[in-house]
């Protein structure tokens, strides 16, 4: 656990906010709430199943949570749970919650690889809490278009959602500064990686067209 947090006795611990000095006391709940934010089971249905709640009190409870923490909104929390060390005492915790639900992991190397300059440009907004509106206003395109990107990038970063994406990349670019000058691949804006080879698999066999059949050369 990062010495920022202390456990209190009645289950609830103790945040020490860098910025301010301030003590922020996070309840078992809302340790449970900041749980599942990290986690692939981050909406507010998820959240409310999860604990036994209803969808209204899981929504006030993540609203009261972000009030409490400074921010505005469920991503926000989630960046602010990261830059706290939240996510390992999660790991450390798993008895937090009545069912296992881990949090969400970095990128993959493979899904780093197939993801354009563009997407990770859209996960850095996403990181940044910038809306779709200011997303299509950053990158000059439309709303809609930008709404699209969205729709077609989830899938391909194999997240769910904008909350999960948010942790996993938070999380990616947390690891590559970590791992920066210790020969770790590196990726550029294009997706392709430098320091690795990218397969040690041979090449697939050629094939040709003969009386209706393909066959391997």
């Amino acid at each position: 656990m990062t010495d920022a947090i202390k456990p209190l006795e009645n289950g609830s611990i103790e945040i020490a906010e860098p910025k301010t000095g301030e003590a922020i006391i996070i309840t078992r709940r809302e340790q449970q709430i900041i749980a599942l934010l990290l986690s692939e089971s981050n909406t507010v249905k998820d959240i409310a199943w999860v604990l036994g709640i209803s969808p209204f009190t899981s929504k006030k409870c993540t609203i009261d949570l972000a009030h409490k923490t400074g921010v505005s909104d469920r991503i926000s929390i989630v960046r602010w749970a990261l830059e706290h060390g939240l996510r390992e005492f999660v790991i450390s915790n798993p008895e937090l919650l009545p069912v296992s639900a881990p949090p969400v992991p970095a990128l993959a190397t493979a899904v780093l690889r197939r993801l354009t300059a563009r997407d990770r440009q859209i996960l850095s907004f996403y990181a940044n809490g910038d809306s779709n509106e200011e997303i299509a206003n950053k990158l000059g395109i439309a709303l809609d278009s930008a709404r699209a990107k969205s729709k077609d990038l989830f899938p391909k970063a194999g997240v769910k959602n904008r909350t999960m994406a948010v942790a996993a990349w938070i999380m990616t670019q947390r690891n590559t500064e970590q791992s920066s000058g210790t020969g770790a691949p590196e990726y550029d804006v294009t997706g392709e990686s430098r320091g690795c080879e990218i397969s040690q698999r041979p090449p697939a066999p050629k094939l040709f067209r003969t009386n209706r059949k393909l066959i391997a050369a």
